[in-house]
């Protein structure tokens, strides 16, 4: 927060400035050099005239009550409905861009027309196991042909496999483009190895764990990603 020129004002005999260091604890703060006093960013862009709680809006500069005006303001409905409201506009706006770069790559790889999709697994803080999925094609560019690998995004696979594991009749499970996909085969298969191996049959029981590994799963579904382009000629033919 070095960046910051605070100016210095003298108040009851006291050198008093901003605290840059507020910043940690209220991220909705904004500093304004030129003034000398502090906005919230969000009752700014999205507050209503008719808001009883005009703090901030206004600018804040006294820095001796300045707690108070703070706390006053963080309790206000008016404040929180202004952050909520913003960060929704953010999320948004997120979404908008994504949207955006996942058209761009996917008009890329149509362009293409050979692709191949990687995958990667990783578990992350939480415990929780990841699939990163990227599309690798190639890109004519001026005079030349260079390979790109692209980003498209990231599944929560250990929920995929809870789903494919535990339920009765069929298992589905959300694609990177967010269309379900429902299988059954893989279920009766695995139901049928589940009685030969209570029936005492050894093969069905090692093959039965095969099917249920991570590797199998995440090919099946890579599988899945790769044929669906041909389901539509298969239909035809």
């Amino acid at each position: 927060m070095s960046f910051y020129s605070v100016l210095h004002r003298i108040i009851y005999n006291r050198e008093r400035k901003f605290n840059v260091n507020w910043f940690k604890d209220h991220s909705w703060m904004r500093y304004s050099v030129s003034k000398d006093a502090v906005y919230c960013v969000h009752c700014v862009l999205f507050g209503s005239a008719k808001s009883k709680e005009k703090s901030f809006i206004a600018p804040i500069s006294d820095w001796v009550n300045f707690s108070t005006y703070v706390k006053r303001h963080e309790l206000s409905s008016s404040h929180n409905h202004n952050k909520t409201f913003s960060e929704d506009i953010q999320n948004e706006i997120l979404q908008i861009c994504a949207s955006q770069v996942t058209n761009s790559i996917l008009g890329k790889v149509k362009q293409a027309q050979f692709f191949a999709i990687l995958a990667d697994e990783c578990t992350d803080k939480s415990t929780k196991e990841q699939s990163s999925i990227c599309l690798r094609y190639l890109c004519k560019e001026r005079d030349s042909i260079n390979i790109h690998e692209d980003f498209k995004s990231s599944i929560q696979t250990s929920l995929q496999k809870e789903r494919w594991i535990n339920e009765p009749s069929f298992a589905h499970y959300a694609r990177p483009d967010g269309q379900v996909v429902q299988t059954h085969c893989i279920l009766l298969s695995q139901s049928s190895l589940e009685a030969l191996q209570a029936d005492g049959d050894e093969k069905a029981s090692a093959r039965l764990g095969a099917i249920l590994r991570f590797e199998f799963i995440i090919a099946l579904i890579i599988t899945d990603h790769i044929l669906s382009g041909t389901v539509a000629l298969s239909n035809h033919l």
